[in-house]
């Protein structure tokens, strides 16, 4: 018996598979390449292989997600602004969710 990926015996897996349409995969690598698994675009996206206007290479740089607002807040206010404003964010959500406030319960938190 060959060992595939899956923890299921090839029995269930199969009777599983056959029930979806994919009874002849074996292996859950058959059924991600297999062509029912593609993703259906709509009839009006197109795949294209060149781009239509010419594009220079040289210029083009990979855009650094470093320098955003949410990743690097505190090069825009200072080390100092954001620690506090961390610090009162801390302080008014421990108060909300001791008073369940909506969206601020523990379960909502957790």
């Amino acid at each position: 018996m060959a060992k595939y990926h899956s923890t299921a015996s090839k029995g269930v897996l199969r009777k599983v598979l056959s029930k979806i349409g994919l009874g002849k995969a074996r292996d859950l690598d058959e059924i991600a390449a297999a062509p029912e698994a593609k993703w259906k675009r709509p009839w009006w996206v197109k795949t294209v292989d060149k781009p239509t206007v010419d594009i220079d290479w040289d210029v083009k740089e990979r855009f650094d997600e470093t320098k955003i607002q949410q990743k690097s807040f505190a090069t825009y206010v200072g080390d100092e602004e954001s620690q506090r404003l961390r610090k009162h964010k801390a302080e008014y959500t421990k108060q909300w969710v001791q008073e369940n406030r909506p969206n601020y319960t523990l379960r909502d938190r957790a």
